[in-house]
């Protein structure tokens, strides 16, 4: 994933390691959330452009993605026709619904 400074016109941000296309994205206070057709979800330190936790449960692409107002917690919506509710920063999940 890359970030632009669109103020400028310049590259800002690459974070690497999903394995397919990034789906969404949420900015919080535990840093930068992204959700893959690879099926995870990512946690990123923004500064260090690293991942900070791995979010693994679906198994089909991760379609939609979010994080309560304090960035305790993040929801994951996936094309496996699941709702995941994770912890922050640690990356636990607390609970999958299936639809």
């Amino acid at each position: 994933m890359r970030g632009w400074d669109v103020e400028h016109g310049q590259q800002r941000l690459v974070l690497e390691g999903h394995t397919h296309w990034v789906r969404c994205c949420a900015l919080g206070a535990h840093g930068l959330l992204t959700g893959s057709y690879d099926g995870t979800l990512r946690l990123w330190d923004v500064d260090s452009q690293s991942t900070r936790a791995t979010l693994q449960h679906h198994t089909r692409p991760v379609i939609d993605c979010a994080l309560s107002p304090d960035g305790s917690r993040a929801v994951s919506v996936s094309l496996d026709q699941t709702l995941c509710i994770w912890e922050l920063p640690s990356g636990e999940l607390l609970q999958s619904i299936e639809a």
